[in-house]
């Protein structure tokens, strides 16, 4: 069965069972999509056209953490997330999911989502179609933005909100 996915394309292994076993840094069946690390710094900008897969990986989950995500409204963006980073979350599996996420933008924050801050850490799967089929119009041009702000920058962010918060009274 691996041969028909690449031989897992040298980003993995083939089990005894035909199923792909990915290196850290790629997933999917075929072990073809590599993941991003988020850091403190992460903060990415992607364009593409036509459907396209992006993958992100906390691989320790941190309390005061938050995740924003959006996408342009042309081609609004599925985002699914599985609760460690081991795991794959794709349209047939995932712990959340999130539908139509636009430039509103989505953002998970481990103060909301608790599962975010377990050690394990956590992976994030963005699907943009970029085909409007009803509209016989393809290829669309899409834009993501992901934006990780670690604990430190979030945690200053709240301290600040909190002695604002008392200043007020």
């Amino acid at each position: 069965m691996c041969y028909a996915m690449n031989d897992c394309n040298g980003n993995g292994e083939c089990g005894s069972n035909g199923v792909c076993t990915c290196i850290d840094d790629y997933k999917f069946g075929d072990c073809s999509l590599e993941t991003k690390r988020l850091n403190a710094t992460f903060d990415e900008t992607y364009t593409a056209s036509g459907p396209v897969w992006y993958s992100f990986t906390s691989h320790e989950g941190k309390k005061m953490t938050e995740l924003s995500i959006t996408a342009t409204d042309e081609v609004p963006a599925v985002v699914y997330v599985g609760f460690n980073s081991s795991s794959d979350p794709n349209q047939f599996s995932y712990d959340m999911m999130f539908k139509n996420v636009t430039s509103d933008g989505l953002k998970l924050s481990s103060s909301d989502i608790p599962m975010l801050a377990q050690k394990e850490g956590y992976s994030v799967s963005v699907y943009l179609n970029g085909v409007n089929e009803y509209e016989n119009v393809f290829n669309l041009n899409s834009t993501l933005k992901v934006n990780y702000t670690g604990a430190v920058k979030l945690a200053a962010t709240l301290a600040m909100a909190t002695i604002s918060t008392i200043l007020l009274f």
